[in-house]
């Protein structure tokens, strides 16, 4: 079979002469270049800039005996849903695993030249070169086959416990379900424009427009109420409740007590606030001076909670009955119940340069500067990672679903732990991983 040599050259400078087969493709040259100069998630690039696609034949994507060609690493970022996980190529397409991974099977030759994706707690949303909004996961059978066909090319699908609502591509919402819980929107739908993000409870949503005001939709007793909000800067939910960060450092809850709707108690404390964050039923809040309020229904098993932060807070993270709060150090301080990440001390001395924190149901893990993961928590939920310890080496991304974490590292190895169910097993991609 007749032979011609491309060159692929890096942006360091770095080259190989890379032979190939006439009748090989794009993707077949790509590999043998990854392979020849170390780099993986390496993309083909023309002299003038435009991408290969890689199952065309070298002939037929206009390659001759000599070209040369400019080789980009160009990784794949990794999103969580609630069941699944998402890689994706910018100008390529995506890859997903989990329990509602399937769907995107039928749309894989429809999800290629990937502009941008994002994620939300149900479904992935992918924009493509050429404009067009693709949206899959896990839709709820509420509405009609129309409503059905609008989530498709949604740019966020959000659901409640018995009810959906979904933003469009013109900033409008729709909303189907349960019309007391969420399902009918039409009493706000003249407010519902320029909608940024959607946020649920149990029975109700909120929407935050593009000037920064929120408008609320459902139960009362999940937190919908007819007072539009301003100058909101965070939201968090739990499974009934909602809570409102203002610019000021002031918060305002509502919803159910019990899931944190009622911070009358603290109100007094909660003053200059930073960041919120929300377990199942309860909130957290750190201000300014590095104090902690909590509201809300702890579990019983509740570790004491820290009165005083040592450190300013990077950010916060929690699980379905625990936080954590990354300090501006790297330290991680953990509370709430040992059964779902709220006792970190057997790894406290690990917890050191900690880069980022992320959480499943009921386990934590943290991603450290030096490319290493440390977790802990629940070990079927992801709080043991003892048996891939060895393959998380130079980690770059760090994702949990609500039962699993993926790692991506930076020799392109894809590593998964936790529930099967809720991605903790990558195995059946993990050749297509090796091909990205």
């Amino acid at each position: 079979m007749a032979e011609v040599t491309i060159e692929v050259s890096l942006a360091s400078g770095r080259s190989v002469l890379v032979p190939a087969g006439i009748n090989s493709t794009v993707l077949d040259l790509k590999m043998a270049a990854q392979e020849a100069l170390g780099a993986p998630f390496l993309q083909l690039l023309a002299e003038g800039g435009g991408i290969l696609d890689p199952a065309l034949p070298l002939a037929m994507a206009g390659l001759r005996d000599g070209d040369r060609l400019i080789g980009v690493v160009r990784p794949p970022s990794m999103l969580a849903t609630k069941f699944s996980f998402c890689l994706w190529w910018l100008g390529g397409g995506v890859l997903t695993w989990g329990h509602r991974d399937a769907e995107v099977g039928c749309l894989r030759e429809s999800l290629q030249q990937v502009l941008h994706v994002r994620s939300s707690w149900e479904t992935f949303t992918a924009t493509l070169l050429d404009g067009r909004i693709i949206t899959w996961g896990g839709f709820p059978g509420f509405g009609g086959a129309d409503f059905q066909e609008k989530l498709r090319s949604a740019i966020q699908v959000q659901e409640a416990d018995v009810a959906v609502a979904a933003i469009l591509a013109d900033g409008s919402v729709i909303a189907a379900g349960d019309e007391e819980k969420g399902g009918d929107c039409s009493e706000v739908q003249d407010q519902l424009q320029e909608v940024q993000e959607l946020w649920a409870t149990g029975g109700a949503f909120a929407a935050l427009l593009r000037d920064e005001r929120i408008v609320t939709w459902g139960d009362p007793g999940c937190g919908a109420t007819s007072e539009v909000l301003r100058n909101v800067k965070q939201v968090k939910a739990t499974g009934g409740a909602f809570a409102f960060l203002l610019a000021g450092g002031a918060v305002i809850a509502q919803g159910d007590p019990e899931y944190g709707g009622d911070c009358a108690a603290v109100q007094d404390r909660l003053q200059n606030v930073q960041q919120l964050a929300a377990t199942d039923k309860s909130f957290a809040a750190v201000l300014s001076d590095n104090s902690i309020v909590t509201w809300g229904s702890l579990p019983d098993d509740t570790n004491e909670v820290p009165a005083m932060l040592s450190q300013q807070v990077k950010s916060m993270c929690s699980t379905g009955g625990a936080f954590a709060a990354l300090q501006m150090d790297g330290s991680i301080i953990a509370w709430g119940s040992p059964k779902c990440g709220g006792d970190s001390s057997n790894v406290q001395e690990q917890l050191r340069n900690v880069e980022e924190v992320c959480g499943t149901d009921r386990a934590f893990a943290t991603l450290l500067t030096d490319g290493r993961v440390v977790t802990w928590g629940d070990p079927e939920w992801g709080g043991d990672s003892r048996h891939v310890q060895e393959q998380l080496v130079h980690v770059q991304q760090l994702k949990a679903t609500l039962g699993a974490f993926a790692a991506l590292t930076a020799d392109g190895a894809l590593v998964a732990w936790g529930k099967p169910h809720y991605g903790g097993d990558c195995t059946a991609i993990e050749d297509e991983v090796k091909k990205l």
